[in-house]
């Protein structure tokens, strides 16, 4: 059974279903977003031991917050998508 749809059958709104999706998703991949940054600047140290150019704090943070976006995106659409259909269908689907 879809954990979407027994939170709707339980009585959630489509929108607190997506967003507990996106929030688990998000708080997934905050840890990566956050450790791959200074590993990747050791890594990027380490392979191109001549140069000192690193990429300004600015587009740092950047690539951490468009991970987060990117992620919150791609998880809000198929949720939304999958919390519209009608729950007595997917149960009746899933029970067959």
């Amino acid at each position: 059974m879809s954990p979407s749809a027994l939170t709707r059958a339980l009585g959630a709104r489509v929108r607190q279903v997506s967003t507990g999706l996106v929030v688990a998703q998000v708080l997934a991949v905050l840890p990566g977003a956050i450790l791959g940054v200074p590993l990747g600047l050791l890594l990027f140290k380490a392979a191109v031991k001549g140069h000192n150019s690193l990429p300004s704090p600015f587009w740092l943070i950047a690539a951490v917050i468009g991970t987060l976006v990117a992620m919150a995106v791609l998880t809000m659409i198929p949720a939304l998508l999958g919390a519209r259909d009608s729950v007595a269908e997917v149960l009746a689907s899933e029970a067959g």
